[in-house]
């Protein structure tokens, strides 16, 4: 198959696909009705109610709280790692407090959300698929391979 009908083939194969996502998204949600440190399950429930908009069969990977924990279990920083197998992408979500200096204490938290689509936007295989090198298709099978892999 030549890579001009691998374009057209790709072209048309993605205006059918209205699942997976192929850029980069960035976007953040305030949580007011925080203003303390939480443990990791209750953060998590804060964050998973987002996740399940974005996508339904979200699998959750590992979470980080990079700045520890106090002697209850809480943190003021959470970090959540997601696979979204439904949109080929993976998800970084943070639940953080901010710290003002003026009232030298927390203010409401806010949930930072940050989507990779696989593989990542400037990688060889997306230049690839743009390119006419591959199909939409074996890109999908990639990723079906990667969530296997990840699974064991």
């Amino acid at each position: 198959m030549s890579d001009s009908l691998r374009r057209i083939y790709n072209s048309i194969d993605s205006l059918f696909d209205r699942n997976s996502i192929t850029e980069d998204l960035h976007f953040t949600k305030d949580d007011v009705q925080s203003s303390s440190s939480k443990t990791a399950l209750q953060a998590f429930e804060k964050v998973y109610v987002f996740v399940r908009e974005i996508d339904k069969q979200a699998s959750l990977k590992m979470i980080v709280s990079q700045q520890g924990i106090d002697l209850e279990g809480k943190s003021t920083y959470w970090e959540f790692f997601f696979d979204l197998t439904s949109k080929r992408a993976q998800l970084v979500c943070a639940w953080k407090l901010l710290w003002d200096e003026k009232l030298d204490n927390f203010k409401n938290a806010v949930i930072e959300f940050k989507v990779t689509p696989f593989p990542p936007v400037n990688s060889p295989l997306r230049q690839m698929l743009k390119d006419g090198k591959m199909l939409n298709q074996q890109l999908a099978s990639m990723w079906k391979q990667e969530m296997k892999r990840r699974l064991n």
